[in-house]
C-alpha cells in the first residue's frame, strides 16, 4: 500500500463536475521509484442522473498545487440510482505509471457532468500518516484557480504494482578491488608452495 486514508465513512466531501475538480496531493519518498498498480476512490454521487462519468487524473506540482495532466489513472460512471449513493471505486491505470523518487504528484478527479457539483469526494478519511507516500494537501477548483482544502483527509488509496528502483548500491573503488586482487594471488601462491 502507497497512500491510504481508507477506511473512512460515508461523507460527502469536496465537489467537482463541469469546470470544477478536487485533488489530493503526496510525495513519493527518496530511494525507490513505484509503478502505480490501482487507485481507490469513495465517491458522493449527487448528480441527479445515472451513468455521469467521472476520470481520474495524475498531476505535476506546480507550486504546492496541481500543475499539468501527466497520465490517466482511470474513469468511470456514477451509480445515481433515483437517490444520492455512495460507492467506492477502484480504477487500473490503462497504461504504466511510475511514481519517481523525490516527486510530488496529485491525483485529481474531474466529471464532464453539467453541473459544478456531479460528485463529491468523500472526506473524513484516516490519517494516512503511515503511508509509503507523504500527505501534501488538497484542493479544490480548477487549472491556475485552486482553493486550499488541506485537512479534509479525501478518501483515497494507491495501490503500487511494484517498485522499481531502490537506493543505489555502493561500488567498490579501485583501491579495494587492488587490495582484493593482492591478497586472493597472494593465498593462491601459498596454497602452490604446500
Amino acid at each position: 500500500m502507497l497512500y491510504t486514508t481508507f477506511p473512512g465513512a460515508e461523507e460527502g466531501g469536496p465537489c467537482f463536475g463541469d469546470t470544477r475538480q478536487a485533488a489530493t496531493g503526496v510525495e513519493v519518498p527518496a530511494g525507490q521509484d513505484f509503478l502505480l498498480g490501482e487507485v481507490v476512490v469513495r465517491l458522493h454521487d449527487v448528480s441527479g442522473s445515472a451513468n455521469t462519468p467521472f476520470s481520474v487524473d495524475l498531476y505535476d506540482d506546480d507550486a504546492g498545487s496541481p500543475g499539468t495532466a501527466i497520465a490517466s489513472l482511470g474513469s468511470g460512471t456514477g451509480t445515481w440510482n433515483g437517490s444520492e449513493t455512495f460507492d467506492t471505486y477502484s480504477l487500473t491505470p490503462p497504461g504504466s505509471v511510475v511514481l519517481a523518487q523525490g516527486e510530488t504528484y496529485w491525483v485529481v478527479l474531474s466529471s464532464s457532468g453539467p453541473s459544478t457539483c456531479e460528485f463529491g469526494w468523500s472526506d473524513d478519511g484516516t490519517d494516512p500518516a503511515g503511508s509509503l507516500l507523504s500527505y501534501v494537501g488538497e484542493r479544490t477548483g480548477s487549472s491556475g484557480s485552486w482553493s486550499n482544502n488541506d485537512g479534509s483527509l479525501q478518501q483515497l488509496e494507491l495501490r503500487a504494482a511494484g517498485s522499481l528502483s531502490s537506493a543505489p548500491v555502493p561500488l567498490l573503488g579501485w583501491p579495494a578491488l587492488l587490495t582484493l586482487s593482492l591478497l586472493a594471488a597472494g593465498l593462491g601462491a601459498r596454497r602452490l608452495k604446500r
